[in-house]
């Protein structure tokens, strides 16, 4: 004989909680709930001391199994003080009523499904609300006014829920009121019956998991829930469903009633995304994985693919996702690539970070493969080393502050150290923006990388998507002439250079009072200062070259411009002779004391570390030569310059015969022109 779970055929309501309704809720009213972030005050009915924090006040009810439990309340909205994303609610079960703030719509949440009401509310006013959850069939109903949505739901219901919660910053008139509940539960009107649910594996009476009896109303068809249909794991094994009889069967009164489910052993199935080129040949696959029958899923590509030393791009979609396809299992999908003149391509997470990569801020459908990755503020990201050439380097970013961003661009040396000295800055990404930015015509030396360093203050939410370059040509060779005494300077900060036959290239050491001249070999590498000795007069062309050289002793420094140096603790020296003494030729003081030196762009220079004396003299020697002399070298002295000029204090050279009333340097002295 089947068990009858219920054999009361309608049973009047019994109310198992109320409170409110015309009067105020007293001090017992409120200590029925316990409030989770905040005291409870009265105020027409059950309210909150803040204004400023989202709140709970939970009620445990105790319902009887098998019932239809129903909660009526009388809620009154919060203000408008709300920012988006607000609400207040009124919970029971898996069911959940929210009366958004800002955008005053009513929506339900079932089982985590949220659905919106067709109703527009009126902040601060008045609504009753009803939640009815019929526990032997799961049904669901949620109603405002007139406005109804029925559902299923298998949640327990273990208590009520009142509250608030907060969405920002808010200031005023956000508390909503419950100016009455209650809650009551009745036995359904109709009689129940007992079935059994078996789950098999098909072609085969193999039970997977043991049977569940349930129950329903005589006459009808089993209900099966969308849990049943579901796939689940068994000693990892995977079991998909196939198909089931609940419709053949009716519910029986003397519960022989079977209904039957079949499953079957899911088997992933592999799918792929593959670039392919305008003539449909594989280029590579950017993205794969597997899925069962029946799932899909997005699939995120990369932009840039390379084959056989050619690059080839894609455009991104025109919306989301930007570089992304819904792909099933067992699926193959093509996406076409064009070839492309970029020299280099990385996705930023494949970048090299200073320090770890921040989390980005979760846009995956608008980043190429799905990724991004954010930089901290003054923290940088850097590639590898590039060949020698003139690039232009552009770069995806979104910015996730509500300040401009920026970055800024540098080299990074062969032992990965960022080089001193912007190559540029990139254009300020505004608010929210997300797009991608050039910096043309940056020149990088054989061996160098570049990095990516975010100057931005107080910002540290730049995501970088990806980086790629486009080289536009050769760094171009040097052209140099040297000075009447055999002897000339050179630095270039963005190339290494090859000494032509006929030409030497040295480094320079100081050890006391005299220069030593260090045979630097074949190659003069980037960013290094150096003497030059050849044919007086005689012009060479230095090729660029990827050797990268030896490493000799050498203290000369240079710069690419016309800069004055006066950084204190040193003593400053360019390449000098003493009166027209050939022999004489070293470093000297350009100014007085050598506190300073206006060095001319791509000419090297001395500077040498020297602290005064208790005597308030300069120490240091006023001249630094390379060979030996011997007529005293630290006394007072006249120098002229290598190349014979004459140049105004900021280091522009000009010609004698136009100069003006004003001070010059000439012969490594400052000359005044009345």
């Amino acid at each position: 004989m089947a068990m009858l779970l219920v054999a009361i055929t309608g049973q009047a309501q019994d109310v198992i909680y109320e409170r409110g309704n015309t009067t105020a809720w007293s001090d017992a009213d409120l200590n029925d709930w316990a409030a989770s972030y905040c005291s409870p005050t009265i105020y027409e009915g059950l309210n909150v001391s803040s204004i400023n924090g989202g709140w709970t006040l939970t009620k445990s009810i105790a319902v009887t199994e098998g019932t239809e439990v129903t909660l009526t309340a009388n809620l009154k909205t919060g203000g408008a003080g709300g920012r988006f994303g607000s609400y207040d609610y009124i919970k029971m079960g898996g069911v959940s009523i929210r009366f958004y703030e800002q955008d005053q719509k009513a929506k339900v949440d079932i089982d985590g499904e949220e659905t919106e009401m067709s109703i527009s509310y009126i902040r601060a006013s008045s609504y009753t609300v009803t939640i009815k959850i019929d526990q032997i069939n799961h049904k669901v109903s949620a109603q405002i006014g007139t406005a109804i949505i029925n559902a299923t739901s298998n949640t327990a219901i273990t208590n009520v829920e009142f509250g608030h919660f907060k969405a920002g910053k808010e200031n005023y008139g956000i508390n909503p009121i419950l100016q009455s509940i209650q809650i009551t539960e009745e036995v359904p009107s109709t009689t129940y019956y007992d079935y059994t649910v078996k789950f098999v594996l098909e072609n085969s009476s193999t039970e997977l998991k043991a049977a569940e009896v349930r129950s329903g109303i005589s006459g009808t068809h089993p209900t099966l829930t969308s849990e049943d249909k579901a796939m689940f794991t068994i000693d990892d094994v995977t079991y998909q469903y196939v198909s089931d009889d609940a419709a053949d069967q009716t519910i029986e009164e003397d519960g022989s009633t079977v209904v039957t489910i079949f499953y079957k052993v899911a088997v992933p199935l592999p799918y792929q995304v593959v670039a392919v080129d305008g003539n449909n040949t594989e280029l590579a696959v950017v993205a794969e994985g597997e899925l069962y029958e029946g799932e899909s899923t997005t699939a995120y590509y990369t932009k840039a693919v390379k084959k056989d030393g050619q690059w080839y791009m894609i455009a991104q979609n025109a919306t989301d996702p930007y570089y992304g396809v819904t792909i099933s299992g067992g699926q193959t999908i093509n996406k076409t690539y064009s070839a492309s003149d970029i020299t280099w391509f990385s996705e930023a997470e494949d970048l090299k970070p200073s320090r770890s990569w921040a989390a980005d801020g979760g846009y995956p459908d608008r980043y190429s493969n799905g990724a991004a990755k954010r930089l901290y503020k003054n923290s940088y990201a850097k590639t590898e080393a590039f060949t020698s050439g003139v690039y232009t380097v552009t770069l995806r970013a979104r910015n996730n502050s509500s300040r401009v961003a920026t970055l800024d661009l540098y080299l990074v040396d062969a032992n990965g150290n960022l080089v001193e000295g912007s190559l540029g800055t990139f254009e300020e990404w505004t608010s929210a923006q997300q797009a991608e930015k050039s910096i043309e015509n940056v020149a990088i030396p054989e061996g160098y990388g570049i990095a990516l360093n975010n100057n931005t203050e107080y910002n540290s939410n730049l995501e970088l998507d990806y980086l790629y370059l486009t080289r536009t040509g050769d760094l171009p060779p040097v052209e140099v002439t040297i000075s009447q005494y055999g002897y000339s300077t050179l630095y270039y900060s963005d190339r290494n250079l090859a000494v032509p036959e006929g030409l030497t290239a040295y480094g320079v050491t100081v050890d006391g009072k005299k220069a030593t001249l260090n045979d630097m070999g074949s190659v003069i590498p980037a960013r290094t200062g150096v003497v030059l000795e050849g044919t007086p007069n005689k012009s060479y062309t230095l090729a660029v070259t990827s050797e990268s050289g030896v490493a000799v002793e050498n203290i000369l420094k240079g710069t690419d411009e016309t800069t004055e140096i006066s950084e204190a603790g040193y003593k400053y020296y360019m390449l000098s002779v003493k009166g027209t003494n050939a022999k004489s030729i070293g470093f000297y003081y350009q100014v007085e004391g050598g506190i300073s030196i206006t060095n001319q762009g791509h000419r090297a220079y001395l500077a040498v570390e020297s602290e005064p004396d208790n005597s308030g003299d300069s120490t240091g020697a006023n001249g630094l030569p390379f060979f030996e002399q011997t007529d005293g070298i630290s006394s007072s002295y006249t120098v002229n310059s290598v190349d014979g000029g004459t140049y105004t204090l900021t280091g522009i050279r000009v010609d004698d015969s136009l100069l003006q009333k004003g001070v010059y340097i000439r012969n490594g002295k400052k000359s005044i022109i009345k």
